[in-house]
């Protein structure tokens, strides 16, 4: 797994600088030249400037206790291949658990109910499902990032193929259930739990996630070559979700399950091989070669990859008041394919504070559903409302440590979009509407 990443200043000169360079005045006087000088305070200015915008990694994310868990394998024709694993504990719903006199399993299933997915040309692709025992403890109180790894048996309980459906409902002894996938788990193996009945390994969750500490469940990599696979979501702490048992003993016929609530462990982990089957200006992006970021970036959620943005100068600016900004973000339609990969539902904005992490805009903070960033299907770009921030840049409240572009929810999705570089037409750019104040 990647850690780190490689990054490059872009251009060093926006056009905003250029018009000030041109004008030879101060910096907050461009475009105001041919205004009478009784006009300047009430009149509105519109201008967009560029911006250093490249692609940079993004393969370090909190992965556990996310509302939705992925796993699959997929290869995409742009951003190549890339994997999502699952680590999960299974839970005793109530202590004391007896499977009664000589117990004996007649099958076992791992349920995971369906949420969503992410197929290769939209159409559901099969894939090569591998279900480990889980060796090492991990705790819902630890962090989990998306490059984690457990230690887990090196032969898999199961390796089949799957193909997913989420529209059929799943009936099982005659009842009708809502779609969730089901794997056969292996008798010889699943006996050993009923073999444990009525002692101190079912007595507690401590003692059991002691005795049984979970699994992981990834899907093998796919035939490199062309787009095929699917990353699929699930709802993990659903009442679908847990492992099913069905027994006898001396007595009765039994169905029991172990189950995954908000007390359960859970965390995602990622990789995107490198990217070494991705878009050539991808990689050379990733490399810190961001000659192409003038014309193409790249974004991928499953800490994939990022867009970081840079503003050189904005804080030469004065004496202006904004009246609005917005970061304009247009997608490359051709590239991104968007016929048959959709875009993202939203993207997110963040600043980055002194020590490289990330902060909410005060933009944000003070009206989140004015901030934008959801898609506009019509216009095939995103919009964020960033006056608030470019004014205090440019009076110095500000730090000017530059923004990170993300897919919104980039842990619990695998969508991609590929985004006009700011010498396209149209580009990615700042539009601003302002006031001089002189």
């Amino acid at each position: 797994m990647r850690k780190g990443f490689v990054v490059k200043r872009g251009l060093l000169f926006s056009l905003l600088v250029f018009l000030f360079l041109a004008s030879c005045k101060e910096p907050g006087d461009f475009g105001l030249d041919t205004q009478p000088a009784s006009d300047l305070l009430e009149t509105t200015y519109q201008d967009t400037f560029t911006l250093n915008a490249y692609t940079v990694r993004d393969d370090s994310i909190y992965t556990n206790e996310v509302y939705y868990n992925m796993f699959g394998s997929y290869i995409d024709p742009v951003f190549g291949a890339s994997y999502a694993g699952l680590y999960t504990h299974f839970l005793l719903p109530e202590s004391n658990v007896d499977f009664g006199s000589n117990p004996v399993l007649d099958s076992m299933f791992l349920c995971l109910d369906y949420v969503g997915y992410y197929y290769g040309l939209n159409t559901p692709n099969e894939i090569p499902v591998r279900v480990y025992e889980v060796l090492e403890d991990f705790s819902i109180d630890s962090v989990y990032y998306s490059y984690t790894e457990l230690l887990k048996d090196v032969n898999p309980l199961v390796q089949t193929y799957i193909t997913p459906n989420l529209e059929d409902s799943v009936v099982v002894n005659n009842i009708s259930y809502a779609p969730h996938l089901r794997i056969p788990l292996p008798i010889t193996w699943g006996q050993k739990f009923l073999d444990e009945s009525g002692t101190t390994t079912l007595e507690n969750n401590e003692n059991f996630l002691s005795f049984f500490k979970g699994l992981y469940i990834d899907a093998a990599p796919i035939f490199i070559g062309k787009p095929s696979g699917s990353i699929l979501q699930f709802n993990l702490i659903s009442s679908l979700s847990n492992i099913t048992l069905y027994y006898h003993n001396d007595i009765d016929t039994a169905d029991y399950n172990f189950v995954i609530d908000e007390d359960a462990a859970r965390f995602n982990v990622f990789d995107h091989n490198a990217y070494v089957e991705s878009h050539l200006d991808l990689q050379n992006q990733l490399l810190g070669n961001t000659t192409s970021a003038e014309d193409i970036l790249f974004l991928q959620a499953m800490a994939g990859t990022k867009i970081k943005i840079e503003l050189p100068y904005i804080e030469n600016l004065s004496k202006i008041a904004i009246n609005k900004a917005e970061l304009v973000v247009p997608i490359d339609q051709t590239t991104s394919d968007i016929d048959n990969y959709v875009p993202p539902q939203a993207l997110s904005l963040v600043k980055i504070d002194e020590d490289g992490e990330y902060q909410f805009l005060q933009d944000q903070l003070a009206s989140s559903s004015t901030f934008g960033g959801q898609y506009d299907e019509s216009k095939k770009e995103y919009r964020f409302l960033i006056s608030r921030y470019i004014q205090d840049l440019i009076l110095g409240k500000e730090e000017n440590y530059g923004l990170y572009l993300l897919i919104s929810g980039n842990a619990i999705n695998a969508s991609r979009i590929v985004i006009n570089g700011d010498n396209k037409d149209p580009g990615i750019r700042i539009a601003i509407s302002y006031t001089k104040i002189d």
